[in-house]
């Protein structure tokens, strides 16, 4: 690549002729031939021609990682800068291309340079979303070890099932609780029209109870979803919710 700009700085200081500069875009796609670049159509997918594909692309970024060095930050921000950029030139060169054209080069010209380009950029476009994909699983591998670091107590064995009956409970507790309150807003409707004072006074020690056990649920136990590992205090946390349910 140095050789390359090189070049193009020496053609862009002298007074090169035409045949020059053709014999320099001649040997410019045969280096790039030489490097693994394809000038053909079907080399690249057509949705790399489409910007809403590229929209959907994944984008690297430092949130999901506990380290946020400032090196790594301004990196990513150049390599960013560099894939827009990237992707505002090859929009203008198709369009010139299409649009405008050249009275310096051919039709075949063109067309290899926009193949090349598009391929190049294809490249790119890899490059950025592997790095998306590494830093998405980096941040996953620290949340991970980060979750076993402060486990605080006994890991038990079979952690598949156990998780398995913690996801059960968790979803069994939180329908509870949200019947509960489905319930107290019923009863609350239900309420206007009894027309006895003692019944009424009886319908409010009811909601008061309901609203002091759901307090109590949503108190004493938080679900955690499927989140690993399941260690021995979250399963006393479970047991001693029996006491509170019954």
């Amino acid at each position: 690549s140095s050789a390359i700009f090189s070049r193009i700085n020496v053609l862009r200081e002298m007074k090169s002729t035409k045949q020059v500069k053709q014999r320099a875009l001649v040997d410019l796609f045969k280096c790039l031939k030489e490097q693994g670049y394809s000038c053909m159509k079907w080399s690249v997918p057509s949705s790399i021609r489409e910007p809403h594909h590229l929209m959907q692309l994944p984008v690297p970024s430092t949130k999901h990682l506990s380290d946020k060095n400032s090196v790594i930050v301004n990196a990513l921000e150049k390599g960013e800068s560099y894939f827009h950029r990237c992707q505002v030139e090859i929009t203008r060169l198709r369009f010139e291309i299409a649009m405008l054209g050249s009275q310096y080069m051919s039709q075949r010209e063109m067309a290899l340079m926009q193949g090349y380009s598009e391929h190049i950029f294809f490249v790119v476009c890899q490059q950025r979303s592997m790095i998306a994909g590494m830093i998405h699983s980096i941040g996953s591998i620290e949340l991970c070890v980060q979750s076993y670091e402060d486990v605080d107590g006994i890991i038990p064995m079979g952690q598949a099932s156990l998780r398995e009956f913690v996801t059960n409970f968790d979803e069994s507790i939180l329908s509870l609780v949200e019947t509960l309150h489905q319930l107290v807003l019923l009863i609350n409707e239900s309420s206007h029209l009894i027309t006895i004072d003692k019944d009424r006074a009886t319908v409010r020690d009811i909601i008061a109870r309901v609203k002091k056990c759901i307090f109590d649920l949503e108190r004493c136990y938080s679900p955690s979803g499927r989140k690993l590992p399941i260690t021995l205090c979250r399963l006393n946390t479970i047991d001693n919710m029996g006491s509170i349910l019954h």
